[in-house]
């Protein structure tokens, strides 16, 4: 059993939450961004049970068969109780081989901050669809109104338009299911030899989640209506004054795929060395919102996708390393891929995004005085650069997904008392 309450406060200071004031002698603005006070708690009990139940051992098919189940319960002073149980399944029929299984519920009320914020003055990055203005956008109902020949004014520069986030007292708790099913093998006529296969899937309801503003944007100019309500544009110019982005309900959240590794390791005369290879396929990954103009849930699946700024979800992702140690000294090499998405269709690069394969390298020595270790390494060795995303115009890349430092240098040093 459990017992929590969490609290939070944030005043801002008079003078940093100021409104911006015109510099007169360098001809600009203050940068600072308003924000309103925020304070909320709240207050959960918890009991939970977990139960490991041996089953079989030590038959024909069978060596071993074992059983998990778990319950928790949470009662939420702010959104009410849920009950969660978890059921898993360990079944290895031959010594070699472990067949997986689990079912899950979640549950997860909404924190502090998405409950409770004040509204936030924010600067969020977005390509207008109605740059040209409604003349050169007839086929966007969103965008009628706007004057013939606006554009961003400061696409440019930073691709910015001012927004407020803050946060949502009428959220309900997300609740989530999870499936997941997997093989992992162990032969013993190759020692060190390890290699797994996992399935998941994930259906999150009611997810509490915020729509980007690339969304927000693109669902105002293609279907127009209530779309349009968190957009406020000046009326002589269309410039987008404000974008109320704000924490909300989704009908659901689905993600799929197959994660799998190999491992190997290995003694030789030169020390012991350790591969591994670990892949991840991305099948699906949807957000299902509510039309609030009555019609049939809008479903956006992003696998395979970077058509929207700083939204890449590529299908495939991996990391391999070798790995070498012997005696005090080791080292190790590292290779992390991003693969391909798609781009938005644009008169530049084709419609696609680039995969990577970024390489780094480390070395270490461990001294026996002290414990001590030294670790030495560069990551990102061949200073690969991010790829171009029309999609993510002006600074041209995803900023969340690639490596913006490029290569990179470190030293580290470790010891234990």
């Amino acid at each position: 059993y459990e017992y929590r309450q969490n609290k939070a406060t944030d005043a801002p200071d008079p003078y940093v939450n100021a409104t911006p004031k015109y510099l007169s002698s360098a001809y600009t603005t203050t940068t600072s961004q308003t924000r309103v006070p925020t304070t909320g708690q709240y207050s959960l009990h918890e009991a939970y049970l977990e139960v490991a139940a041996p089953l079989l051992r030590d038959l024909p098919m069978a060596q071993s068969l074992d059983l998990s189940l778990a319950a928790r319960y949470s009662n939420y002073d702010t959104v009410g109780d849920a009950t969660t149980m978890k059921v898993g399944v360990g079944w290895r029929p031959v010594q070699d081989v472990l067949v997986r299984g689990t079912w899950s519920q979640g549950f997860r009320a909404p924190s502090i901050l998405e409950l409770f914020q004040g509204g936030r003055e924010v600067s969020l990055q977005v390509i207008d669809p109605c740059n040209g203005g409604a003349s050169a956008n007839p086929s966007l109902p969103g965008c009628v109104g706007v004057p013939t020949g606006y554009n961003q004014a400061n696409y440019n520069l930073n691709g910015l338009i001012p927004g407020t986030t803050s946060g949502n007292v009428d959220l309900q708790p997300e609740t989530a299911d999870t499936l997941s099913f997997g093989v992992a093998v162990k032969p013993h006529w190759v020692p060190g030899l390890s290699l797994t296969v996992d399935w998941y899937d994930i259906k999150i309801k009611d997810a509490i989640a915020s729509q980007s503003p690339a969304q927000i944007m693109s669902l105002c100019a293609v279907r127009g209506g209530v779309y349009c309500d968190l957009i406020t544009r000046d009326a002589s110019t269309g410039a987008v004054l404000n974008l109320v982005q704000g924490a909300q309900n989704l009908n659901e959240i689905r993600t799929s795929g197959v994660d799998a590794t190999a491992r190997y390791e290995f003694n030789t005369s030169i020390g012991r060395f350790a591969a591994m290879i670990d892949v991840s396929y991305l099948s699906e990954f949807s957000t299902v919102s509510p039309d609030p103009a009555g019609g049939p849930a809008i479903v956006d699946d992003r696998a395979g996708k970077g058509d929207r700024s700083r939204s890449t979800y590529p299908h495939w992702k991996g990391q391999t390393s070798l790995r070498w140690s012997d005696g005090p000294m080791n080292a190790m090499w590292r290779g992390r891929y991003i693969g391909e998405s798609t781009d938005v269709v644009n008169t530049v690069k084709d419609a696609k995004t680039d995969a990577v394969f970024y390489q780094d390298l480390e070395a270490g020595y461990r001294f026996d005085r002290y414990d001590t270790t030294l670790t030495v390494g560069i990551n990102n060795v061949f200073d690969v650069m991010p790829p171009a995303s029309y999609a993510n115009a002006p600074i041209n890349f995803d900023m969340y997904t690639y490596d913006v430092r490029g290569r990179s240098a470190y030293v580290r040093l470790g010891f234990q008392f």
